[in-house]
């Protein structure tokens, strides 16, 4: 489930919280309502078990902070094999090492669209896209929308405040 969520750059975290089904229910109708409750239920919580030194945390603080990591490396590196540090990462994070890093070169992308005026080709440039389709395409499938219509709705509300 993909709601609104505040605007940060971290990489965030996997959550569980007693309040998903209720959650679920106001996303049905009203996603911003249901991203502020999740946040309300979440409160100051962490990871499962509140073990930020577990190596799927490890390892999604590294993709934030290196976008070029090389996964077997690190997995060598941890002394875990990379079969294993797909599956458990996986299994926490609900998406591969593969897909969180590009969903993280999204949202870096959407930030800097919605939060400044660079170029959208400059972004795509700083942030490694190939070029800016290939962004336009990353951006659009993790928000539903094109960065110039993110550009344009920005706009739209500074114009009307």
């Amino acid at each position: 489930m993909r709601l609104p969520w505040r605007r940060e750059a971290s990489v965030g975290g996997a959550f569980r919280t007693a309040a998903f089904d209720e959650v679920r229910r106001v996303a049905e109708h009203d996603p911003t309502g249901a991203g502020e409750a999740l946040a309300e239920a979440l409160g100051e919580l962490g990871p499962p078990g509140g073990a930020l030194g577990d190596w799927p945390d490890l390892l999604a603080g590294d993709l934030n902070a290196d976008p070029d990591l090389r996964l077997g490396a690190w997995a060598e590196r941890m002394g875990v094999a990379r079969e294993t540090v797909s599956r458990g990462f996986a299994r926490i994070y609900g998406v591969g090492p593969a897909r969180f890093r590009t969903e993280l070169k999204a949202r870096r992308a959407f930030l800097r669209i919605v939060e400044g005026t660079d170029p959208l080709a400059a972004i795509a440039s700083d942030l490694g896209f190939a070029d800016q389709p290939h962004m336009t395409r990353a951006v659009g499938w993790l928000t539903g929308a094109a960065p110039s219509a993110w550009r344009s709705h920005r706009f739209k509300t500074l114009a009307a405040a």
